[in-house]
């Protein structure tokens, strides 16, 4: 991670011109979703969160390694209930410390929402859902950055999915989340993760 004084610039640099892209492409409105967060936060690189009253997502833009060239910069796109943090990765709920920040692809949301076991889905573990391939494939020539790329994939992700995703990180829907965690549970004991020591379990999920 970067100082605090060069995320600072690389925010005032870069997030406008991440916003720009984010709101030419994605219909926030649509789905209900304002700005709530824009900045430096803590524990992750510069951030741009949307609320709705159901989740958050939050737009980081993780700074290009020199070493593979300055368009390298790239965008992890993170899901979060409404008590996700605007600065912390992990949370306490319930007792215990958990991941409040989910990615649709490493937390196998995809694989959820598409109906697999989990058996299923570690036999899939490194396979994207057949409508992003499909996606992947048709615009492969188009000359997107990376950037442009993740933002008009993700609304393509919204509009297939559509409440159905926004519904599982809803508070009001419990049940749902329930179901979510004993799946990423079953997952985990049927394909072990290494994980950092200093970090909750992977299936330590809220």
């Amino acid at each position: 991670m970067g100082t605090t004084a060069s995320y600072k610039k690389l925010a005032d640099e870069k997030l406008p011109e991440l916003v720009q892209i984010l709101e030419s492409h994605v219909p926030f409105e649509k789905w209900g979703f304002k700005q709530s967060f824009y900045g430096v936060a803590e524990e992750f690189c510069p951030s741009v969160i949307y609320n709705s009253s159901k989740c958050r997502v939050r737009f980081v833009w993780l700074p290009a390694d020199m070493r593979d060239g300055p368009d390298s910069a790239t965008l992890n796109i993170l899901y979060g209930r409404l008590h996700g943090s605007n600065h912390q990765r992990f949370r306490m709920w319930k007792g215990r410390k958990c991941h409040c920040w989910h990615n649709l692809y490493l937390d196998r949301i995809y694989h959820f929402l598409d109906g697999l076991a989990p058996q299923e889905a570690v036999n899939k573990t490194y396979e994207l859902p057949l409508f992003i391939r499909q996606f992947n494939q048709l615009n492969k020539d188009t000359g997107w950055s990376n950037f442009e790329w993740a933002i008009r994939q993700t609304s393509m992700i919204w509009v297939y999915y559509g409440n159905r995703l926004f519904d599982l990180f809803d508070l009001h829907r419990p049940d749902l989340w329930d179901q979510y965690t004993l799946f990423i549970k079953e997952f985990y004991q049927l394909s072990p993760s290494v994980f950092n020591p200093s970090a909750p379990p992977r299936e330590a999920i809220c």
